[in-house]
């Protein structure tokens, strides 16, 4: 058997390591703690990334604006322009078609008047061409015409009245009777009214 002098000597390094061992858990019962820290550490540098991933996603969406806005700015005197154009191109195909069409001499097609409404017919063909040319241009730029049907009730939003005709009958009153010049729009915005005459009741 052992001396009891001996005991306490072979208990002494496991006192220690027990002194020791408390040591560690001591410092490990703050470990929740600190993990907490991290968490809501990481948690508010979480929030202040999405932040500036949101005010960079803003950024680029006002930048884009601004950009859209500034190429608008600077196609509309193009599109007034080529509005103009067109209407001229339209007028005279429609002038040069109807000239085309009266040829007061059909049994002779080498007279004058005969080889006149070819030619004529041929410039009002040309000038349809190009007409239609200008609206593939101006479709290239974002706007497309649209149509105004005759007896179409006149709207404010979409037509521009250029004059009016006394109708007898109520019916008419308030309606579209011819279209001067075709209108556009940009997607679903008005770029320019359509030039119409419209019917007006007589007495009014």
């Amino acid at each position: 058997m052992p001396d009891a002098d001996e005991t306490p000597n072979a208990l002494g390094p496991l006192r220690a390591e027990l002194v020791v061992i408390r040591a560690q858990l001591a410092a490990l019962s703050h470990l929740p703690d600190r993990l907490a820290e991290l968490h809501k550490s990481v948690a508010r540098e979480q929030e202040r990334a999405a932040f500036r991933e949101e005010i960079i996603d803003r950024l680029h969406s006002e930048n884009q604006q601004l950009r859209r806005s500034e190429v608008e700015a600077a196609l509309e005197p193009v599109r007034a322009g080529l509005y103009r154009l067109y209407d001229y191109a339209r007028r005279e195909s429609d002038r040069w078609a109807l000239a085309g069409k009266e040829n007061p001499d059909q049994h002779d097609p080498q007279s004058d008047a005969s080889l006149y409404a070819m030619f004529a017919g041929q410039v009002g063909a040309l000038f349809a061409a190009f007409a239609e040319e200008t609206i593939e241009v101006l479709g290239r730029t974002g706007v497309e015409p649209f149509d105004v049907a005759k007896g179409e009730r006149y709207d404010m939003a979409l037509h521009r009245p250029v004059d009016t005709v006394p109708v007898d009958d109520p019916a008419w009153d308030g309606l579209v009777v011819e279209t001067v010049s075709s209108g556009f729009v940009r997607g679903e915005q008005i770029a320019r009214r359509a030039d119409v005459v419209v019917a007006q009741l007589t007495g009014r």
